[in-house]
């Protein structure tokens, strides 16, 4: 088995069976986002502060780099068939796995460092207390909810979304 982990400013491969585990390394800048895997299309999609970049599993070798229009700012995550992230220009961007812009949609603050995916559905906060459910197709928005709450993290947990700050909310989706 191979594990896959940011080591240096390189995402470096390594061995669970040897003793000597590290087996390659590719330089790629600091790794700020975790790193997602799509077995599907056998690649990892990684965050640097200024660039979005989808390396192959087997070699490393990058696939394509996108510079992204801001700097990075919070969460990467799959949704379906693309990749979701913010950034500090407060705009939740949707990139299709060739790196081009599916849609994007503007935010009303500094957005949370984390983002949920459901089914049909990506949530994302900001930190003055909105929560957004927007289409995962074409980020069309669902509904907000606001609360006067200083947010600091959402989590999905079955059908219920987690809201972490001064305390703990819970909405019923």
């Amino acid at each position: 088995d191979t594990l896959y982990w940011p080591h240096n400013k390189k995402l470096a491969s390594f061995s669970v069976e040897d003793k000597n585990p590290l087996k390659e390394s590719k330089e790629i800048g600091l790794i700020l986002s975790p790193i997602q895997y799509h077995s599907k299309s056998g690649t990892f999609f990684v965050t640097t502060q200024t660039h979005l970049i989808a390396l192959e599993q087997a070699s490393l070798q990058v696939k394509w780099e996108v510079k992204l229009p801001s700097t990075f700012s919070g969460d990467l995550q799959i949704a379906q068939e693309s990749l979701v992230l913010t950034c500090t220009d407060q705009i939740l961007y949707s990139f299709n796995f060739k790196g081009s812009l599916n849609w994007k949609q503007q935010l009303d603050g500094t957005p949370l460092k984390t983002i949920e995916i459901d089914t049909n559905t990506i949530y994302a906060g900001i930190q003055k207390g909105q929560v957004y459910a927007f289409d995962i197709n074409t980020g069309v928005i669902q509904w907000i909810y606001f609360k006067d709450y200083n947010l600091e993290n959402i989590k999905k947990i079955k059908e219920k979304l987690i809201l972490s700050g001064e305390g703990l909310l819970s909405l019923n989706l």
